[in-house]
């Protein structure tokens, strides 16, 4: 079951874009780190508030994010 897996720790539905890694930088549990780099490469710094059972957020991080529309927004303007 999809929605009992922690974030970002691994696909089930799109197995490929998780060990590929996604398009746009991931930085987990560091909100420090992930400013600076956002900082560093003027870009937003994009804040993932998950729960380790949403549904909704397995959904989002699996279908959404990775998805064609979306991933080069996040690339090209988020950390």
């Amino acid at each position: 079951m999809t929605a009992i897996v922690p974030n970002y720790s691994g696909g089930r539905f799109m197995p490929e874009w998780w060990k590929s890694g996604a398009r746009h930088p991931i930085i987990v549990d560091d909100y420090d780190a992930a400013l600076r780099l956002a900082k560093a490469g003027h870009k937003v710094l994009l804040v993932n508030f998950t729960g380790h059972t949403c549904v909704n957020c397995r959904y989002m991080e699996e279908t959404v994010f990775p998805a064609n529309e979306v991933a080069p927004m996040l690339e090209l303007n988020f950390v």
